[in-house]
């Protein structure tokens, strides 16, 4: 109460921030537009935009600011990266929070590895979120540790910074109302759970939604891309090698719920390609502007 009295206090004024950044271009994503005007930081949050005092003054004179990129899927295993050194690797490109799903991690180890994941990403400056692995094995030709059934993940879900389920890949056990399938979805009631429905359209996308399915970064075409949308799903639109899904954007360029994401990449890979400002820099390209 004391922490949010303070923040309160600063934006209103009557306090002084923490920090100030000053002097800068500020960038209003909601209204696209450019804002002169200073950041105020209190208690490590953004307290206000406008004109602020603080105890410690940023030069931004000449710069503009903008959020970070939040990379909103992504597979850390195969940046082949431990926590600290990938946050090492993106923060100075701009990353500054990543949705993580352990799938790879979890197939070998467990709900063990999972849980260790998180206890690593602890105390880091970039800000690590996870979804829980919901598709392990991910078909039956895969042997896993072993499957993770609802009751595994239960303990997942109760973890802070665990926002739901990972990406559904048995989309035609949700669409059939497979009832391990169910079990899992009736547990993330209420949280955000990730789809993977390629070439999924029509009634079988409609079945794959009113499961509580909330986004997809399967399509790989105009209209799977729009019929999603149109589902009200969040279209999450890839741009890595060899399946490149960016061409789904170029149809749906004023979206508010489509987002690019970056596929796992190699260590070297990611610091040549600047990893999210990349794959922003892509998409412009491709015309998913």
């Amino acid at each position: 109460m004391h922490d949010l009295a303070r923040r309160l206090a600063v934006a209103r004024g009557d306090e002084p921030a923490d920090v100030v950044v000053r002097g800068g271009r500020v960038l209003s994503v909601f209204t696209r537009e450019w804002l002169d005007a200073d950041i105020a930081v209190a208690d490590g949050w953004i307290a206000g935009l406008g004109e602020y005092d603080g105890r410690e003054v940023v030069d931004a004179t000449g710069r503009h600011v903008v959020p970070g990129f939040i990379d909103a899927h992504m597979h850390l295993e195969s940046t082949k990266l431990l926590p600290d050194e990938f946050a090492r690797l993106v923060l100075p490109l701009g990353t500054t929070t990543v949705v993580l799903d352990p799938h790879e991690l979890a197939n070998v180890l467990g709900t063990d590895g999972v849980h260790w994941l998180l206890d690593a990403c602890d105390a880091l400056p970039l800000d690590f979120y996870f979804m829980a692995p919901s598709s392990i094995p991910a078909s039956v030709f895969e042997s896993p540790r072993r499957p993770l059934l609802s009751g595994d993940l239960e303990s997942l879900l109760r973890r802070r910074r665990v926002l739901g389920l990972a990406e559904m890949m048995n989309f035609p056990g949700v669409i059939n109302a497979d009832p391990n399938e169910l079990k899992k979805l009736e547990l993330a009631t209420g949280l955000h759970v990730d789809g993977h429905a390629p070439g999924v359209l029509g009634r079988a996308l409609n079945a794959y939604v009113a499961a509580g399915i909330r986004s997809d970064h399967e399509a790989l075409t105009v209209e799977e891309g729009l019929e999603r949308l149109r589902n009200g799903m969040w279209l999450l639109i890839r741009g890595a090698e060899p399946a490149r899904a960016a061409p789904a954007g170029r149809g749906v360029r004023h979206e508010p719920n489509r987002v690019l994401h970056r596929r796992p990449r190699s260590r070297g890979h990611r610091g040549e390609r600047a990893h999210q400002r990349h794959g922003a820099r892509g998409g412009r390209r491709r015309g998913a502007a």
